[in-house]
C-alpha cells in the first residue's frame, strides 16, 4: 500500500511538471541570422532584431514584427552592404507604438560609434543618433536604458586602437 502511494506521488509530480512546460510557438524565419537577437514583447505580439553578417565589413539589421503566434507579420531590413555594419542588444519601446534599437554601428570609415535608432510599427526608421567616442577609441556594444521619452543613455566599453586600454563608457542623447 506505501508503495503504491509513493508511485502516485511520482506520477503526479512527473505530471504537475509536465503541464508547466507548455511551447506556444516554435517557428523558424528563413534569413540567415547571427546572435545577439534581442527581442521585445509588444500588445499585439513582439518585436524582433534579427543581425545577418553578409561579408566582413557588413551587418545588415532586420526588424521583424511577429504577432502573438510568432507569425512574421513585417520585416524591414536597415544598411547597406560594404559600409554598415549594425550590433543591435536593446530595444525599448516608447509611446504613440515607436520603438527604440540601441548599441554599437560602425560605418564605411570602420569607426565603431554607439547608435539610438527610433522605428515605427511599419518598421520606417523616423532619425538614428550615432556618437562617436573619446579620440582614439572605438565603442564595444553596450546596453541602452530609456531615461524618458525624450532623452537615452548608451553605456558600453571604449578600447583603444590597439584593444588593449579599455574604460566605461556613458553618452546621453535628447530625441529632437
Amino acid at each position: 500500500m506505501i508503495y503504491n502511494r509513493k508511485y502516485l506521488l511520482f506520477l503526479m509530480a512527473c505530471w504537475c511538471n509536465c503541464a508547466l512546460a507548455q511551447v506556444t510557438f516554435n517557428k523558424q524565419y528563413h534569413m540567415y541570422a547571427d546572435a545577439f537577437i534581442p527581442v521585445l514583447e509588444t500588445n499585439d505580439g513582439y518585436i524582433v532584431s534579427l543581425l545577418s553578417t553578409y561579408s566582413f565589413s557588413t551587418k545588415f539589421m532586420t526588424v521583424m514584427f511577429l504577432n502573438k503566434q510568432g507569425d512574421s507579420v513585417l520585416a524591414k531590413t536597415y544598411g547597406d552592404y560594404n559600409k554598415d555594419y549594425f550590433q543591435t542588444y536593446s530595444i525599448m519601446q516608447g509611446e504613440d507604438s515607436v520603438y527604440y534599437f540601441a548599441s554599437a554601428y560602425r560605418d564605411s570609415t570602420n569607426s565603431n560609434n554607439n547608435f539610438v535608432m527610433k522605428v515605427n510599427t511599419a518598421g520606417d526608421s523616423l532619425w538614428m543618433r550615432q556618437g562617436k567616442p573619446p579620440m582614439g577609441y572605438h565603442f564595444s556594444a553596450g546596453y541602452t536604458n530609456l531615461i524618458s521619452q525624450k532623452q537615452f543613455v548608451v553605456a558600453g566599453q571604449i578600447l583603444d586602437t590597439a584593444f588593449v586600454d579599455s574604460d566605461g563608457f556613458i553618452a546621453k542623447y535628447d530625441s529632437n
